[in-house]
């Protein structure tokens, strides 16, 4: 054997790096996929502030809505009625 081989196990520290940093790459766009939508309810307003600009926008209507990674709330609807008194 010569001076420039070296007898390695079946997994190099090379492979080990990248299986590592590859699995730290899918949790992070696992991760980033997740805050990048939310979920609204019929009985719910949705209010998400962009995180650059701090802009509002508001969701009314239930399904899934684009987050963007901005702060999130959500209220209640409220019932309302329209009582006519004579």
């Amino acid at each position: 054997m010569s001076s420039t081989q070296t007898t390695q196990g079946p997994i190099s520290l090379r492979r080990i790096f990248a299986l590592g940093m590859a699995a730290i790459l899918a949790v992070v766009i696992i991760f980033a996929v997740f805050m990048s939508f939310e979920k609204i309810d019929a009985d719910e307003i949705l209010v998400v502030q962009s995180p650059f600009e701090g802009t509002l926008t508001w969701y009314i209507t239930a399904g899934v809505k684009p987050q963007w990674f901005g702060k999130v709330t959500t209220y209640k609807k409220r019932a309302s009625s329209s009582r006519n008194s004579f």
